[in-house]
């Protein structure tokens, strides 16, 4: 039998022994965090290829309060796409009926002016989507934010086609309640450019059709109308309020009131008349300073209350033809392609881009 060895090891040895399990322990360390970094990877990789019903996801391209937006591929038709999905945080039956109806009255709705709708459904986790056209171009809050004022002729085609969506919305019962720069895009379609898209029915309602809480308003503070903020119901005539904001905001390069807090915007939108346009851009044509004027009034009465009406007021403007292809070529072939975007719901564009307030609160 072999005995223990009676001279001691060096220190040597317990200092090369040590160093041994260090570099074990790290090396162990290093390949469980390699590891899991591949597995996280994999996992992503996963997530971004995972298909839902017929369509292949992959980047993620806008999201809101009430849900996100992928773009995605028609696995058959290879048709580009936007898929949109209820928040999985969001829960409650109410939730998902609102984004139900969203999806609902936006597929009713044909005009070409109007996002299409494709199909909707559930994912095997349970979570509610819906498809729909994929537009890629810029939102009228994008294109004034980086060049400024537009011209007299863009601005009135622009409030012209999303005019004609809001009346065929209106003519089925339906009123947008959020129509504001951000929830309308311009884009190519057919090889025609500035091709106005009306986002975002995501605060839509049938008329008649109450608020889900009471004391409370949907939309945006920028473009709502003065009988909101009263408390009286959507209707047209506020919608069509919220389109001259957006037409003030396209001619003049600047908000219809220059305020900042909740409550100073409602007080302008309620008690203050607006500058006339031609104050802030003289190239202003009187005879779209006035429509703007006039579809800007505190009463609903003295307003436009038909689209068709506000359209057809338009093309009769002087400068109504004024903005050609050609000058539409000209201005996207200057606009940088970082100003531009691919969206299917305003900064949706992700999702509604809804704004509550309380009646009189800040």
């Amino acid at each position: 039998m072999s005995s223990l060895p009676d001279v001691p090891y060096p220190r040597s040895h317990y200092i090369d022994t040590l160093i041994q399990n260090q570099v074990c322990l790290w090396g162990a360390v290093a390949v469980a965090l390699v590891a899991s970094h591949v597995n996280l990877s994999l996992r992503r990789r996963n997530y971004d290829a995972q298909r839902v019903g017929q369509y292949q996801l992959e980047d993620k391209i806008g999201a809101g309060a009430m849900g996100e937006v992928y773009r995605a591929t028609h696995s058959l038709l290879k048709r580009r796409t936007a898929v949109k999905f209820l928040r999985p945080e969001i829960t409650g039956q109410a939730a998902l009926e609102r984004f139900e109806r969203e999806v609902r009255l936006a597929a009713s709705l044909t005009h070409p002016n109007t996002i299409s709708i494709y199909d909707y459904g559930f994912t095997a986790e349970g979570v509610f989507y819906y498809a729909m056209e994929m537009v890629e171009g810029a939102t009228l809050r994008d294109v004034v934010t980086a060049t400024g004022p537009m011209p007299a002729g863009r601005v009135i085609r622009s409030l012209a086609q999303a005019a004609g969506a809001l009346k065929e919305a209106h003519d089925k019962g339906i009123v947008h309640r959020d129509v504001k720069p951000a929830n309308i895009m311009l884009c190519e379609r057919g090889g025609e450019l500035d091709f106005v898209k009306l986002l975002d029915f995501g605060v839509a309602r049938k008329l008649g059709v109450g608020e889900e809480v009471a004391g409370t308003v949907a939309g945006s503070l920028e473009t709502l109308a003065p009988e909101l903020l009263r408390g009286e119901p959507a209707s047209p005539s506020s919608d069509l309020y919220s389109l001259a904001v957006v037409g003030y905001f396209l001619a003049c390069g600047r908000p219809l009131f220059d305020v900042h807090s909740a409550r100073d915007v409602m007080h302008h939108h309620l008690n203050v008349e607006p500058v006339a346009p031609s104050r802030h851009n003289s190239e202003i044509p009187s005879d779209l300073e006035a429509i703007l004027l006039q579809g800007l009034s505190k009463d609903p009465k003295t307003r436009y209350s038909d689209a068709s009406v506000f359209r057809e007021s338009l093309l009769r403007c002087g400068a109504a033809f004024d903005w050609t292809q050609d000058d539409a070529r000209r201005f996207w072939e200057g606009f940088r392609p970082s100003e531009a975007r691919a969206t299917a719901e305003s900064e949706i564009t992700a999702s509604s881009s809804e704004t509550r307030v309380r009646n009189g609160a800040d």
